[in-house]
């Protein structure tokens, strides 16, 4: 995930999560959001819908769809990267101290906007994440 450029896309009033998700995804992997797997087959989306719902701002839940990493947060704002190599075991490389990790699992995310594309930076822990984000601190218009 370190690193790709994805799409990011912010919920319109009474837009569900759903939307949102399939939106972003399909941008990303250039398909029309009606050629998309079901989400159902990934997670359960009313649950999401809930949990952001019911969030504050800092809730963010990732998750892979269709090829994508994606990670959607209590904001409503959804962000979609592709997941690049191809064995079916998404991992990434942390961005801070270069350690892999299995991108299956709960790992921090920092997303960086410019000019409409996304960029995700993963990390290995909360720790290396905390480091990063102080040597690399955000332009002033993020």
């Amino acid at each position: 995930m370190t690193g790709k450029l994805g799409h990011s896309y912010s919920l319109d009033d009474g837009e569900t999560m759903l939307d949102g998700v399939t939106k972003t995804v399909a941008a990303v992997v250039g398909e029309d959001v009606r050629d998309l797997p079901a989400l159902y087959d990934v997670l359960d989306p009313d649950c999401l819908e809930r949990l952001v719902e019911s969030a504050r701002c800092d809730l963010r839940v990732s998750f892979t769809y269709a090829g994508c990493d994606v990670v959607a947060d209590g904001r409503g704002l959804v962000a979609a990267a592709p997941v690049t190599d191809g064995t079916g075991r998404s991992f990434g490389e942390c961005t801070h101290c270069g350690s892999a990790f299995e991108l299956d699992s709960d790992y921090p995310v920092a997303v960086r906007q410019a000019d409409g594309d996304v960029t995700f930076f993963a990390f290995c822990d909360a720790e290396c994440q905390a480091e990063w984000e102080t040597r690399s601190p955000r332009a002033a218009d993020d």
